[in-house]
């Protein structure tokens, strides 16, 4: 497992009830195949939504931890089969004071029973220093935690997969959340994604922990009353090598004749032949007119 500097983990502004101000600077690397940061759920006096995770076992009260969250994410066609650069994720603390726990983030394929997590194919833990020492969030708050690039996670080549948040004090009572504290932890839940999509179901683990190599978890799909069951996450992968540029004038001046957005199919064939193997449409710039397409992994070199 990997442990993340705090320097990484760059937050949200937030106050009192959870109500959400504003989104903070960002050090995501990459380009986004799966992105739900733009639109928080809110209640009716304009609070962010979020799922408490709960589960950890109030008679373990030196290495608490709760049950997972997972969510479905199905990348943008361009990120099926291609490796994560960076990801994203959210952590809400509803304790009245500053507490510490590690965000553990876990990833499955979705080959499991009715297609629920199945399959492990990696994890990461974030921690505030290499010697395991849980992370402070603010009391009442919503902290974006960026895993800073330098993470390697493959992404199936049907582009689905489920990715799980579970929060644990590290052995640390003392520094850490202690376990009622650690039930106070959970994730944003944001909608529509604007990159990707995601089903209005998460999936919950039968029981707490920490799910590292674990394929097939117990659990179940859940949906969430009165909100939509998706939760805060974006997933990065590098700038590619097999980036395709190029630019297109619309009348000159950038605009199709109809005024909509500029827009165009771009096709590659195979050297010497008519046939198309891969087509992509692609908006333009409207300010330039430049576009960029991405090619996936099974095509790359070939153009």
């Amino acid at each position: 497992m990997t442990h993340r500097s705090y320097a990484n983990m760059l937050k949200l502004a937030a106050v009192g009830a959870l109500g959400l101000l504003a989104l903070g600077a960002r050090a995501q690397v990459g380009i986004p195949i799966y992105e739900n940061d733009a639109t928080p759920q809110k209640d009716s006096s304009g609070n962010t939504l979020y799922k408490l995770n709960g589960g950890a076992d109030p008679t373990n009260t030196t290495n608490g931890i709760t049950r997972m969250i997972f969510d479905d994410l199905t990348v943008s066609p361009s990120g099926a089969g291609t490796t994560l650069n960076d990801f994203v994720f959210s952590v809400v603390n509803t304790n009245a004071v500053a507490t510490g726990v590690r965000p553990r983030v876990r990833f499955w394929m979705a080959d499991g029973a009715g297609g629920g997590p199945g399959t492990f194919i990696t994890g990461y833990t974030f921690s505030a220093d290499t010697s395991a020492t849980p992370v402070t969030f603010s009391a009442n708050s919503i902290t974006e935690v960026s895993a800073g690039g330098g993470i390697t996670v493959a992404i199936p080549a049907n582009g689905k997969l489920w990715v799980g948040t579970t929060f644990d004090n590290s052995n640390y009572n003392v520094k850490g959340a202690t376990v009622a504290q650690l039930n106070n932890f959970g994730v944003a839940l944001y909608n529509p994604p604007t990159v990707g999509s995601s089903a209005n179901q998460i999936f919950v683990s039968t029981d707490p922990g920490s799910y590292f190599n674990v394929s097939n978890p117990a659990g179940s799909i859940q949906t969430i009353p009165g909100a939509v069951a998706n939760v805060y996450y974006n997933l990065l992968i590098a700038s590619p090598d097999n980036a395709v540029n190029g630019s297109v004038v619309f009348d000159g001046i950038n605009n199709p004749p109809d005024g909509g957005a500029p827009g165009l199919t771009v096709e590659f064939r195979t050297p010497g032949t008519t046939t198309a193997t891969y087509t992509q449409v692609v908006v333009a710039n409207a300010v330039n007119g430049t576009f960029t397409v991405y090619l996936p992994t099974n095509l790359r070199g070939k153009y």
